[in-house]
């Protein structure tokens, strides 16, 4: 009897689970179909634009090649030293 009991509980279980999956599914899937997700992957993956829109792609070393470098302070300098330099060029 318990052990029937213990395998209804776990069945019990394991419906709830796949609901919940079957749920969550639906969303994702009323997602996948809506208009906005198929503008978004045309825009994305396929570089369509809407009419009067321009695309602009930049390359990825765009700093390497505008010749400008991280402005990182120089590693050798103390914590309070880096904060200090931040504040005053900030002002």
């Amino acid at each position: 009897m318990f052990k029937a009991r213990d395998e209804l509980r776990l069945a019990e279980q394991k419906i709830e689970e796949l609901q919940k999956e079957a749920a969550s599914l639906t969303v994702k899937k009323e997602f996948y179909q809506s208009e906005d997700f198929i503008e978004q992957e045309a825009r994305n993956k396929l570089n369509m634009v809407k009419e009067g829109e321009t695309v602009v792609v930049l390359p990825p070393n765009l700093k390497e090649l505008l010749g400008e470098k991280e402005n990182q302070p120089p590693a050798s300098l103390p914590n309070w030293r880096q904060w200090l330099n931040l504040f005053l060029s900030a002002s």
